[in-house]
């Protein structure tokens, strides 16, 4: 069975399979990136290191061709890279646990392999909590601080982005800075963007 959680950006899924890799060990598990991710670069990995489990993160920005190369190791675990002169095949044993922000961007029989979990959306209760905890451990951002931060970014800016929270609190020190930055950003901010992004 192939999984693939679904969810806004900042869901927590990246470090799902971060925390799933560390668990599984370096040994037995390969970790790739979609969006930087190309089909020989895939191929030659799993010809090379035969892992048991696969972990893609963004694997709905891979492009159409890399996402064609998992389906037989995913259909029936086996690989084959035709090439001029050239022919290779190995039969493994390989798990795809994979991240996507939508399932829009990813073929019809890819999608089909995996066993899809849907993230749920924040409630402002989760938002703050997360916030509170990622801005804690990552930056040393005092509880009250952090919670102007999730409240501003959820009230003003209209997403819950743990990653403008990031932003936010890189840049700022006390709650008037909050306040000041978001209205500052909201002014200059070019309306062809998302905040999202």
């Amino acid at each position: 069975i192939h999984v693939l959680l679904v969810g806004a950006p900042a869901s927590a899924k990246t470090i799902f399979l971060e925390a799933l890799m560390h668990k599984l060990g370096d040994k037995q598990a390969y970790f790739a990136i979609g969006s930087s991710s190309t089909k020989a670069g895939v191929v030659n990995m799993l010809f090379m290191k035969e892992p048991k489990y696969l972990m893609v993160d963004e694997i709905d920005k891979m492009s159409a061709s890399d996402q064609a190369s998992l389906l037989g190791l995913m259909e029936t675990g086996e690989m084959v890279e035709t090439k001029i002169n050239k022919t290779r095949s190995i039969k493994l044993k390989t798990w795809v646990f994979a991240t996507a922000n939508t399932t829009t961007r990813l073929s019809k029989p890819l999608l089909t392999r995996f066993m899809v979990f849907s993230l749920k959306p924040y409630t402002y209760e989760d938002f703050e909590e997360v916030t509170v905890h990622v801005l804690g451990r990552r930056y040393n951002v005092k509880m009250d601080l952090a919670i102007v931060i999730a409240s501003a970014v959820w009230h003003k800016m209209g997403t819950p982005n743990i990653r403008q929270c990031l932003k936010i609190a890189k840049m700022t020190k006390k709650k008037e800075d909050v306040e000041w930055l978001i209205d500052t950003m909201g002014k200059y901010q070019d309306r062809g963007e998302d905040w999202n992004e």
